[in-house]
Formats: structure tokens, C-alpha cells, sequence
């Protein structure tokens, strides 16, 4: 796994923080690399795949609103061990509770952020996101990729209505 990273990253050195940690779904680990620090996300089972692809855009598309602060993520990757790794950018979340009303203010604007792009008249259709471009104001319910709740993909086809 970790010769994939460090030849994926192009880096030669990927060390362990000791920082990491797991839950019942996604183990994780933060490593130093030549350029900054990483955090890899790793999870064996066989769908991993389509749960890391799902977060991967889910990141980039709130990362696309410049609402709030969220890891970029960089790439993910079929473990050779099994199942699949999430690699991002590392977010020292130790200290964070001294910027909880900055977290809530930008939390507020991202869940205004499409109705305030829908007011300016930005619209678009709604063949996803691309982090490098503008987003623009998005009409229907829905998302361009599958994602999950735990392990379960969920439906995210566009449509008029939340129902």
C-alpha cells in the first residue's frame, strides 16, 4: 500500500505522524511526504471503491463553493490489499473548537449557497461539479456520482423534487 502511495505521489518519503484513527467503516493514517502531509483513508471491503469515489466528489464539490474549509482530496486508489484507499490533504483537527462559530457561519453559507447563486442567475445544467471552474445554480435534487451512507450507495439521481 504504501510503495502505491509513494509512487502515485510521486514522493519519496511517506512516514507515519502516529496520528490515525478508525471507526466501523474507514480506518485512517496521516503520513509526512516531500511536500506536506497527507491522510490516507483505507477500507478493505470490495466496495470501497464506489464509497471513496463518492467522497472524493463530494469534497471537491464543497471545496468548488469556497464555503467552507474541507481536505482536498488528491486521489484515490484500488488497494493492493484489498478494497480501497482515500488519499487527501491532512486537516489538524485537534484545536478546532476555539473556531466553532467560524465552522457554523461557513456551514450556514454553504447551505445557502445554491439559492444564492439561483438569485444572481447563474444557472447551468446539472452535469456536475468541476472543481476548477465556477459553480453555478443548480435546479434539481440530486448529485453526478453515487455516494454512500456507511456502506450503502444511495440514489442520487437529479430530480425536481426531494421526495
Amino acid at each position: 500500500m504504501e510503495d502505491l502511495i509513494k509512487k502515485t505521489l510521486g514522493t519519496a518519503t511517506l512516514k507515519k505522524t502516529g496520528v490515525g484513527g478508525g471507526g466501523c467503516i474507514n480506518e485512517g493514517e496521516a503520513y509526512f511526504t516531500d511536500t506536506g502531509t497527507i491522510f490516507v483513508k483505507r477500507n478493505a471491503k470490495k466496495k470501497a471503491k464506489l464509497l471513496f469515489d463518492g467522497e472524493f466528489a463530494s469534497l471537491k464539490a464543497l471545496l468548488a463553493t469556497r464555503t467552507v474549509r474541507a481536505p482536498e482530496p488528491i486521489t484515490v486508489l484500488d488497494n493492493p490489499a484489498g478494497g480501497a484507499l482515500l488519499v487527501m490533504e491532512y486537516l489538524d483537527m485537534r484545536r478546532v473548537t476555539r473556531f466553532s462559530r467560524q465552522l457554523a457561519e461557513s456551514l450556514a453559507r454553504l447551505h445557502l449557497h445554491n439559492a444564492q447563486l439561483g438569485k444572481k442567475g447563474r444557472t447551468s445544467s446539472v452535469d456536475g461539479v468541476d472543481g476548477e471552474e465556477d459553480v453555478a445554480h443548480v435546479r434539481e435534487f440530486g448529485f453526478h456520482t453515487t455516494t454512500c451512507c456507511g456502506y450503502l450507495p444511495l440514489d442520487n439521481t437529479w430530480n425536481s423534487d426531494w421526495a
